[in-house]
């Protein structure tokens, strides 16, 4: 069990962090970070997308019915996973979606399993970095289990960020908005003809 599992104040994590000194819960806590040589613009674009996430989360198998085509904060959507050879139905809930830096999950699956899986990304001087956090809690772990998780989960995150990697690095670059100018122009000066009490003059050659 990780001694950094964050505190999470979502109504689905009602445990205590595994460093706190009061009642502890037994919490399974992974995070990896990767600088990735793909844009932020570009990793969020697959990120974001749920119909991608069979195509890159190893932990993913399907979801339940058709995906939206992004993530927005707020919105429900039923999957099926796959953790150390087990299946398991998590109904997600869209705790956050900022583009193109943060999406937060907030997952309850069978036998009153919890689960929250958080990923940052920041421009980084060639690419992007990203930082994955997945967090599983539930009354029927225990230690054993917790290692065996965050074991598995080390490396299927590893598998996953070099496959997102990959799709990103596929995606089209947007091209460049042209900047507009305002330019102002006076209208053209006409010459009138002088008048003189009503008839017009002419110049003499």
């Amino acid at each position: 069990m990780s001694a950094h599992a964050p505190i999470c104040d979502h109504p689905l994590f009602n445990y205590q962090p595994a460093w706190a000194k009061s009642r502890a819960a037994t919490v399974a806590h992974v995070t990896r970070h990767a600088t990735l040589s793909a844009t932020p613009a570009a990793l969020w674009s697959v990120l974001a997308d749920p119909r991608t996430w069979s195509d890159w989360l190893t932990v993913h198998h399907r979801w339940t019915a058709e995906p939206r085509a992004q993530f927005v904060p707020g919105a429900r959507m039923t999957a099926e996973t796959l953790m150390l050879g087990v299946s398991n139905t998590v109904e997600w809930t869209v705790e956050s979606a900022i583009a193109p830096g943060t999406l937060v999950l907030i997952g309850a699956g069978e036998s009153g399993m919890r689960t929250r899986l958080t990923f940052w990304i920041s421009p980084a001087e060639e690419g992007a970095r990203l930082t994955v956090t997945s967090e599983v809690a539930g009354e029927l772990l225990n230690d054993g289990i917790v290692g065996a998780i965050e074991q598995d989960g080390a490396e299927q995150l590893d598998l996953s960020i070099a496959l997102l990697e990959d799709l990103a690095i596929a995606v089209p670059e947007q091209p460049a908005r042209p900047s507009l100018r305002l330019v102002h122009s006076a209208p053209a000066a006409t010459e009138e003809p002088r008048r003189t009490g009503g008839t017009h003059l002419k110049m003499a050659r």
